[in-house]
């Protein structure tokens, strides 16, 4: 699993699907243009859980987080949030779990403000849809 904070300011949710326009190449011989869609983002799953590390007492809601219109992953809103990126694995499933949350957001300390304080073999849980990974 991946424990991702920041302290910059929170992006507006994004719409669920955006084409990006490449621009072609410097030589109209060699010009590619390409379209990419973004996925629509998956149905919410960990959305309504709860993150749990105890050695650090995070006991923190988690959020749905998608893609902002300049292609940056999202964060979340409220400074004691933590969000589940919607395009990262589920737990237990193969792949990465992206949860993300602040160190502190305008002067209030984060979910993750003692993340420098984890060590390896800190158990983090999360809780959702009636079940616990850890």
């Amino acid at each position: 699993m991946a424990l991702l904070a920041t302290s910059l300011p929170a992006r507006t949710p994004s719409a669920p699907a955006m084409a990006v326009d490449v621009p072609p190449a410097a030589s109209a011989s060699t010009a590619v243009r390409t379209t990419d869609v973004l996925p629509e983002l998956p149905p919410p799953t960990l959305a309504g859980g709860r993150l749990r590390v105890a050695a650090l007492g995070v006991d923190a809601p988690i959020v749905r987080l998608g893609l902002s219109p300049d292609l940056t992953m999202e964060a979340p809103d409220a400074p004691g949030d933590t969000g589940w990126y919607a395009f990262s694995a589920l737990p237990g499933e193969p792949g990465l779990v992206v949860v993300a949350g602040h160190l502190d957001r305008r002067g209030e300390p984060g979910a993750f403000a003692r993340l420098a304080e984890a060590r390896a073999g800190d158990l983090v849980a999360i809780d959702y849809a009636g079940r616990t990974d850890a």
